[in-house]
This record gives C-alpha cells, structure tokens and sequence, in this order.
C-alpha cells in the first residue's frame, strides 16, 4: 500500500451525512483512519473467524469471486447491533483502491438484532490509480422485526471494475431496503440475493446507473421467498450513453 501516507481521508469525507466513518483500504479494515464508535449497543471491529455468522451466507461452492473473496479477504469488516437498538446515524463504508493493479477483495458483515435498525452506506473509490479490481462481498443477516438500509455508491472512475456481492438473509417481520447507484466504472456488476425467511417481510431493491463510453453495468437480483405473507419490490432505472452497454436481471421465487 505505497500511496496510503499520500491519502487524506478527510477528502472521502461528507460531513452532511453526520455518519460514522468507516476506512476500507485496499480491501482491508483501517481502524487508524476510522471513527471512533461512541453509540450504545452498536460494535465495530475486525471480522472474527470465530464470529457464528461469518461464512454463513455468502455462496462459496457456486460462485467463483465470492469464493475467491473467502479465500484472499483480510481484515474483514463486522458491524453488529445490539437487541432493541436505534442507531441514529449513519454509517459511511469508505473503499478506496491506493495502489495500482490492486485486487482488492473487502469483507462486510452485519448483523441486526431483534427490534433493532441501521443503516449503511458504502461508496467505492479508485482516485489517481489505474487497473484497479473490487471483489466485494457483504453478509447481511436481519433478525425478527428489524429494520436496515444498504446505500451503494459506485463511483471508482476509468480503469476500474468491480464485482459486488450481497448475500442477505430476513427473519420474521424484518425490512430491508437495499439502493444500488452506479456512476464511473469501467465494469460493474452488482449481484443482490436476498432470503426472506420469515413471515411479514418487506424487501425493497432500488438501482440507478448511467453508463458512458464503452463502460458496461450488470445488476442481477434474486428474491427468494421462503415463508409466506411478504412483500418485496424492485425498481431499477438506467440511462445508457454512447457505447456503453447495460444488463438487468431479476428473479423473485415465491415457494409453495
């Protein structure tokens, strides 16, 4: 990480959100950079390999960069909130690429408690480097009655590719809303599975990109109903110029 002592992180920053900022740096977790957490109920830290929910979710036999994300990840991400807790602010996930020809392979995972909501935002840079690859992998797990936003923000510039994975998982009476916006990448491709596995759920999958030149944008989304008496909907909206190319492809599965 050569470039790391040139980064000022404050240019990362956006103080209207009042977020709590969280540094990703070439795939792995900067607690130097991060804010220090000061909220109740609510934890921050490196992923333990120990931790009952990690690897849980994620698909390692049918997908090959999840799997490869498992093998390579370092530094990992967790974020957890305890049982019947609002956390008021938000928090910031900052990816940022230093090096060039990086493989960065970053590991998110976030557990809600019972009657419990956050949300995440998590923004994607590659500034002044080129022939930059993201592989990013999130677990999300959302337990009964609680409430979670993930806000993506693709905007790593030329020269740049990137492959999300998000892997959640609903339990009764949960919420999830997830918001994709893809600005600058030379590639992307945004892959959103989601198990709703309880009753009463609400699942909202929202995407915006506009591609330009000869960039080329995937989202592919799965909703898989397992339980009955849920609800899920999907609005996805993209404006594509010059040569670039767009796919979208949605599947929801409601079991008998």
């Amino acid at each position: 990480m050569k470039n790391i002592d040139k980064l000022n992180s404050k240019d990362f920053i956006e103080p209207s959100l009042n977020a709590i900022n969280v540094f990703v740096i070439n795939g792995n977790y900067s607690t130097e950079l991060s804010d220090t957490n000061d909220n109740d109920g609510l934890f921050i830290e490196k992923i333990s390999l120990n931790n009952v929910n990690y690897n849980t979710l994620a698909d390692n036999k049918f997908n090959t960069f999840t799997a490869l994300n498992s093998a390579y990840a370092n530094n990992g991400l967790s974020i957890s909130v305890q049982k019947n807790t609002t956390i008021k602010q938000p928090i910031h996930i900052i990816h940022i690429n230093t090096d060039n020809n990086v493989i960065a392979n970053p590991r998110t995972l976030i557990v809600i408690e019972q009657s419990s909501e956050l949300e995440v935002i998590q923004s994607y840079h590659s500034p002044s480097v080129e022939n930059t690859f993201t592989n990013a992998v999130t677990e999300v797990l959302a337990k009964e009655n609680a409430k979670f936003t993930l806000t993506k923000i693709e905007n790593e510039g030329t020269n740049s590719s990137i492959i999300a994975t998000d892997e959640i998982k609903q339990l009764n009476d949960s919420t999830i809303r997830v918001n994709t916006i893809t600005k600058r990448q030379d590639f992307a491709r945004n892959g959103i599975n989601v198990s709703v596995d309880g009753q009463n759920c609400e699942t909202y999958l929202n995407g915006a990109y506009s591609p330009i030149k000869k960039e080329h944008i995937d989202n592919h989304t799965r909703v898989d109903h397992l339980k009955p008496n849920c609800m899920s909907s999907e609005i996805y909206k993209g404006v594509l110029n010059d040569k670039s190319t767009a796919v979208f492809n949605g599947k929801v599965i409601v079991n008998k």
